[in-house]
Formats: structure tokens, sequence, C-alpha cells
């Protein structure tokens, strides 16, 4: 006889069912397994549910009954299976759910272009497009009822967090990229709500120019709240004095009153805030960043290597030449490495290079491949590594590749 454990052999929130769904039958009652969803859950207003995608699969929970149903969608996006960290968001123009962005998926890209999910005829589409966003994690989606458009600000491409600003105009049906005289700094997930009927989007995240990741430190920034103004194209920083230190996941939504956001905190402790919007509120002075600004993951590393000096090939041969025996010498390369832990380092005789790589347990998680040459006495990386959003410190494994 078969036994299945169901959920309980699962833990609420763990990596290893980031984006791997099963379904139990408790009791003539459906239920799937616990995954994370991140932002890839909505809000259908017109029917009253919370829609999901993931592992193929579009499901929904009915609030009011506390049910789940598998709506079984037809035409879903295969290569997008195993997506995880995307965005979800629903449009009530068009009756639709749009997906985008995230990672792990199937395809080249890694992750989920622009789909639209047809909440009455319960199929997915690909819309034919000019243009769409470059593919990021965690960059919430909302819908702004005065414009009628979806709303879109920063998120993480797994390399840098991004600050571009994104409009997505339902009755044209086309993205369309905002430029604004000054943006909110890049922040890898930001925090995301549109406060209704003000036609004003909030985010609230750190600035990710801020923050240490690294082996030798690790810094927790204040968070920045700021507010655009989605017809006039402009942001502007509140006086929030949101610190949070060590919270490094804030989601938000709105209240059901027009100028009061609900924003609640993940990190030692859950914490759940209100906030009340008044625009003739004294502002704050942040400098923000210009649009389209990146900060890269891990930034002492790849401006360190990149703007080490030239290096001195004799000086080095010398060196080798004259070390002593028995004894371990640093070579002292400029620039700074992480560490990766849990990794391996070969040594590729035919070019003199030193391979690192690796990094078990997600102590660093990055796809990079560090060469060290003997000769040059240089680190280098042959391109900015990816990174896996939300890995560090983890010790389990997820299905897909991105």
């Amino acid at each position: 006889m078969k036994f299945d454990e169901g959920p309980r052999l699962r833990t609420v929130g763990g990596y290893n069912s980031t984006n791997r769904v099963q379904w139990w039958d408790f009791d003539g009652v459906p239920r799937p397994s616990p995954v994370l969803t991140f932002n890839m859950a909505c809000y259908d207003s017109l029917r009253n549910r919370i829609l999901y995608y993931a592992d193929g699969v579009t499901f929904a929970l009915d609030p009011t009954t506390n049910s789940w149903t598998d709506l079984k969608a037809t035409n879903y996006p295969t290569t997008c299976r195993t997506l995880a960290w995307g965005s979800m968001c629903y449009d009530p123009i068009g009756d639709r759910v749009m997906l985008f962005g995230g990672g792990l998926a199937t395809n080249p890209a890694g992750g989920a272009p622009t789909w639209f999910y047809d909440c009455k005829e319960n199929r997915w589409e690909r819309p034919k497009l000019d243009a769409e966003p470059p593919l990021r994690c965690n960059a919430p989606i909302v819908y702004d009822a005065t414009t009628k458009s979806l709303v879109m600000f920063g998120g993480y491409n797994q390399a840098a967090a991004l600050n571009d600003t994104w409009v997505y105009e339902l009755k044209a049906d086309r993205w369309q990229r905002r430029d604004p005289p000054i943006s909110p700094p890049p922040m890898y997930a930001p925090a995301t709500v549109a406060l209704s009927n003000l036609g004003k989007v909030l985010v609230c995240e750190s600035d990710a120019r801020k923050l240490e990741m690294h082996h030798l430190g690790r810094t927790s920034a204040q968070k920045e709240t700021w507010i655009y103004d989605v017809a006039e194209n402009s942001w502007n920083p509140l006086n929030s004095d949101l610190r949070l230190e060590n919270y490094r996941w804030l989601t938000a939504a709105p209240s059901g009153h027009e100028n009061v956001a609900l924003l609640v905190a993940f990190g030692p402790e859950r914490r759940t805030y209100a906030f009340r919007y008044d625009s003739a509120a004294a502002p704050v002075d942040l400098p923000g960043a210009a649009p389209n600004v990146v900060a890269w993951k891990y930034p002492e590393q790849k401006s360190s290597l990149e703007n080490a000096p030239p290096p001195d090939r004799a000086r080095q041969i010398r060196l080798l030449k004259s070390l002593p025996v028995n004894t371990f010498v640093d070579a002292a390369p400029p620039g700074m490495l992480v560490s990766k832990t849990w990794s391996t380092a070969v040594i590729d005789s035919d070019r003199s290079e030193v391979i690192y790589t690796g990094g078990g347990h997600s102590g660093y998680s990055g796809n990079d491949f560090a060469r060290y040459s003997i000769a040059n006495n240089r680190w280098s990386l042959d391109m900015p590594p990816r990174f896996p959003p939300y890995l560090e410190s983890t010790n389990a494994g997820i299905f897909g590749w991105s």
C-alpha cells in the first residue's frame, strides 16, 4: 500500500518546492502542496479569487470558502513550467492576467516574456509585441486604475538590481519604457502598490548600491519609499523612515482606502505596516538615481578586478623564480574575489591558469568561472556572473535553470 504523507513531508516555503506543485485530496478536499509564489499571484476582482501559476498549473483560491481549484488552463507557457520569481497582475479592462519575468524557465531567455491568461476563456496567449522590458526577477506589476495601465519598476536581472520604469498601456496593448528626470535607486525586490484612484504607485526597498553581501561584510541599508505619478511620469521620495535592517523581502497591497497601503516584511519576524500617503507632507531629500542605472551584485568584486593595474609579467617571472622552498608565499593579486564556499579549483596546465568554480550550499551561487593567470598574477571573470535570487546560505536544489 502506497502511503502519501502529503504536505507533511514539505517545509512550507522550503526551496526544495520552489516551483513544483503536487495536488492532494483530503476527504474530498483538493489542495496544492506548498510552493513559493513570490509575486506569481494576483487578485481577480471580478470573481473574488486569488490566481496562481506554478509548475505549469493555473490554480485559484476562493478566500470566502477557503477552497482551491485547479483551473486546468489550456495553452499554458510550456517552457515556463519551472518558472520562479516572476510577476502576475490582473487586468480588469481585458479580464486577463499578465505573467512576466522571473527565472528558471527552460527556454533560452531563462524567464517568461509577456503572457496573458484569459480568465473567461481559461486559456493562455502570447501577445505580439514590438517591444518588451528586459527580463528580471521579483519586480511586482500593479494596475493603476486612473491611467488604465500596468506599472513595473526595478527588480533583479540575476546580475544586477535595476531601476527602470515600464508601463503597459492596456488599451494600446504595448509596453513603454519611461525615462523620468529622476528615479528611485536600483532595488532588488521593491514592494510595489498602486494607490487606488490616485494615479500613484508606491515602491519601498533598500538602495541596492548600499548593500554589501560578500564574505567581508554584510549590511542592510535603510528602506527608501518613493511615489510615482503615472500620468506625469515623475518620481518623488517620501519621508517614511522605515529601517527594518536584516529584512530582505517586502510585499505591499492596497487596503481598500485610496491613500492607504499595507506592507508586510519578512525577516527575523513577520511585521505588518499601514502607510497613509499625504501629497502635502514635507518632502525628504534623497538623491535617487538617473533612470536605467544598475547596481551589480558584489560590485567590489567586479570593479576591483576590472580596475586592476596592467600586469607586470617580468616582475611575476622574477617572483616565481625566486620562490623559497617549502614556504607559502602570498601572491597578492590585485582585486577582491568573493569566496566560493564548498567550491572547486583546478589547474589548466596548457594555459597556466587556475580555474575556480562552484560554490555549494549556495554560499556564493554564481555561475562564473574565475580564472587566475599565473603568468599575470591576475584574477578575471569572463562575464558578470548570474545569481539566482534568495539562494544564499540555503542547502537545497531547484528544478530548471536560469
